[in-house]
């Protein structure tokens, strides 16, 4: 298969090669993409199954994600089970402008500080919660 060919299919991302993404992985396949897998692991659960279509990639990098993707004809990114690729879904998303999470709600949702003081601000009701960066303050947040 020459490279113009594999450049011209059509592809789904998926973000991460555990068994969690093989429902992803198949979901795409049957809506006639190519799973394309990323995922540091390159004895992943899924790198067995799509290694045509696999690329060994820090999925916590959403640079470095887009930069090994962003000239495959991508159709879609997509995570399951994993808080780690949500950013990485999100800074694809929007530098491809795909459906799904944007970046800027990506960094809010992955982040449980950040999102539980824009749940407030949306007032929905919040439990107590405290920002702990260091050993004092988890002990204050103890007493």
């Amino acid at each position: 298969m020459n490279l113009g060919m594999i450049f011209n299919m059509e592809y789904g991302v998926v973000l991460g090669g555990t068994e969690f993404q093989l429902g992803l992985a198949e979901a795409i396949t049957k809506r006639g993409l190519q799973p394309l897998i990323l995922d540091r692991n390159e004895n992943c659960f899924l790198s067995k199954k799509y290694k045509k279509h696999f690329i060994k990639a820090d999925i916590s990098n959403p640079n470095e994600c887009h930069v090994l993707i962003k000239n495959f004809n991508v159709k879609g990114c997509f995570t399951a089970q994993s808080d780690v690729g949500v950013r990485s879904q999100g800074f694809i998303n929007s530098k491809l402008n795909l459906n799904g999470i944007s970046y800027e709600d990506s960094l809010l949702v992955s982040n449980k500080f950040l999102f539980r003081k824009y749940m407030e601000n949306a007032n929905i009701k919040q439990p107590r919660y405290l920002k702990c960066e260091n050993k004092n303050d988890i002990k204050k947040a103890c007493e």
